[in-house]
């Protein structure tokens, strides 16, 4: 039987059990590559069952192995898939004294827009495009995750190579922006310019090799050619 679902209210029941949470978007090539990472580090936790008699290595099969959780905001819950929706791609995490799940899907600009996860975990959601300009915005979260103690962190990670015109997100490194903490009493937002790619060093680095590799198959392949002719002369 189909009903429709509000995922967040599962997820919270999750949080009730203490875990770290990342929501993590990679922002390129015309594409939101979107992942939440649910997990337990204190393995005393694996097995403690909640008020609903679960626990968050039950959680960790529902939502890794189980649930299909349709990626459009709008869209329906079931244990079948329907042909025409469209569901986060799923996975368990269980290594390195790590448990936890993990579930990812990549939008285009204009579908984020209506992403479940974002809009059921980030009070507030807005992502709009006009053609130009990317603008994620949400919160604030300072009343909204009050009541849940044991969560323990959750972190909001963007990752893109767009140039940002303006956001309040901390500045890890070249594209990398970080959101950390469970009661932030601000709005948080970015605002990226999709015509405009920002090159890392990496990506300067890269090109510098690709030249280099040009430039040393030129000289190889002319002084392969001036051997040739003077053989033949």
């Amino acid at each position: 039987m189909k009903k429709r679902l509000l995922i967040i209210s599962l997820f919270l029941t999750i949080f009730l059990t203490g875990c770290n949470v990342e929501y993590s978007l990679e922002i390129k090539d015309e594409k939101i590559k979107e992942k939440l990472s649910v997990v337990e580090t204190d393995s005393e936790l694996f097995d403690k069952k909640d008020d609903t008699d679960n626990s968050f290595y039950d959680y960790t099969k529902i939502y890794g192995e189980e649930s299909n959780i349709n990626t459009d905001y709008n869209g329906l819950y079931s244990q079948e898939k329907c042909d025409n929706c469209s569901y986060y791609d799923k996975k368990v995490i269980n290594d390195n004294g790590l448990l936890g799940f993990e579930l990812s899907h990549e939008f285009t600009f204009d579908e984020y827009t209506f992403s479940s996860i974002a809009n059921e975990m980030i009070p507030a959601f807005s992502s709009t495009y006009d053609g130009r300009y990317l603008r994620i915005s949400g919160g604030p979260l300072n009343n909204y995750y009050e009541n849940y103690d044991s969560l323990k962190e959750f972190e909001i990670k963007i990752n893109t190579n767009y140039k940002v015109t303006s956001t309040n997100l901390e500045i890890e490194d070249y594209g990398k922006y970080k959101w950390v903490g469970n009661n932030k009493d601000e709005k948080l937002f970015i605002v990226l310019d999709t015509s405009e790619i920002v090159e890392t060093p990496e990506d300067e680095n890269r090109d510098i090799l690709i030249f280099l590799f040009i430039m040393v198959g030129g000289l190889i392949i002319a002084l392969i050619c001036m051997t040739i002719n003077k053989r033949k002369k």
